[in-house]
């Protein structure tokens, strides 16, 4: 019964369970009162024991008691097996090369993902994201029934990225577990200009933590258009930035961020003129910094700031993560 349960999915480890009937757990407990326990082994270890010996040899499997591929439960009281399937890690860097795509998928604020006119009956706000971009082929490989992405942070919508971020993939219960990555990563990068990846392979479940709560600083490239013309503004005061910066939770992620001031650090600044009123700045900041806002101020809530140094309304009009500086 267990062995015709695993039969579906590719597996490398295995550890077996059992459940076993409660008046069986009771008389085993009246012979423990009745002659002492000192030298007994209790039936479910048992038990566990011999089905998952003979399932491991059955089928070629090893045992992993930390984290198998799967843990199969033999519930002998109602004669059924509940198979828990353990994700498949996939660990990622990417580099995003066009605007307008999230990283994630976003649901469609009218609908809430179930599709309606506003989204075309899609469900979502943008056609595609980086994760769908990625995860689609590693969902067809593994046949997957479920997939999450964990990312460690995030470029805006409209920002391109080069800095090679980091992901985890997390492909629930697969059916296929011994992927060709290399290949599949292949596949991905020559069928789209998008997205590329990079330094795909297996992981562990602590990876996807590490991922998500890294915080590392970052450089920028990002084109500035300014309401006056540089000739009457003073490009020397922009030296003055870089330091400790104070940013409020700007206006547009207050819906979700609490309303707070952050200190960053901004390390070097350097601005190169493109036109009468245009600006390229090369940057380097601390993890966490906005850097929309460090350029327009964002009515105050950011000083020092661009707008502030130069007199005059900044804004950014184009945004590319050049580095990121992992730690």
């Amino acid at each position: 019964m267990v062995e015709n349960k695993l039969s579906s999915y590719e597996l490398d480890t295995v550890v077996v369970g059992t459940r076993v009937p409660r008046r069986i757990e009771k008389r085993q407990e009246q012979i423990w009162e009745n002659y002492g326990d000192r030298y007994a082994r209790p039936i479910k270890s048992e038990l566990n024991r011999i089905v998952g010996r003979r399932v491991q040899k059955d089928l070629g499997l090893e045992a992993d008691f930390e984290r198998p591929d799967a843990n199969p439960v033999l519930d002998m009281e109602n004669d059924r097996v509940e198979l828990q399937v353990n994700s498949l890690l996939i660990y990622g860097q990417y580099d995003k090369y066009v605007r307008g795509i999230p990283q994630t998928v976003w649901h469609c604020k009218e609908c809430g993902g179930r599709g309606c006119a506003e989204c075309n009956y899609t469900g979502k706000k943008y056609e595609e994201s980086v994760q769908e971009i990625i995860q689609a082929p590693f969902i067809d490989a593994s046949r997957a029934k479920d997939v999450s992405f964990h990312g460690a942070g995030r470029e805006d919508v409209d920002a391109r990225c080069f800095g090679r971020r980091e992901f985890v993939l997390e492909l629930k219960r697969p059916k296929n577990r011994n992927l060709e990555l290399g290949r599949i990563a292949k596949k991905l990068n020559e069928s789209q200009d998008s997205v590329e990846v990079f330094r795909i392979s297996r992981t562990e479940k602590d990876r996807v933590e590490e991922v998500k709560t890294e915080d590392s600083d970052k450089s920028y490239l990002a084109i500035v258009e300014l309401s006056e013309k540089l000739e009457n503004l003073d490009t020397e005061k922009l030296e003055e930035i870089p330091g400790l910066v104070e940013q409020r939770t700007p206006e547009r992620v207050s819906h979700r961020r609490a309303d707070k001031v952050r200190r960053r650090r901004v390390y070097w600044l350097r601005p190169e003129k493109l036109g009468e009123s245009r600006l390229e700045l090369t940057l380097k900041t601390e993890a966490g910094t906005y850097v929309k806002e460090l350029i327009s101020g964002d009515g105050g809530r950011t000083k020092p700031s661009v707008a502030e140094k130069l007199g005059c309304e900044a804004r950014c009009t184009r945004l590319d993560v050049l580095e990121i500086y992992r730690k």
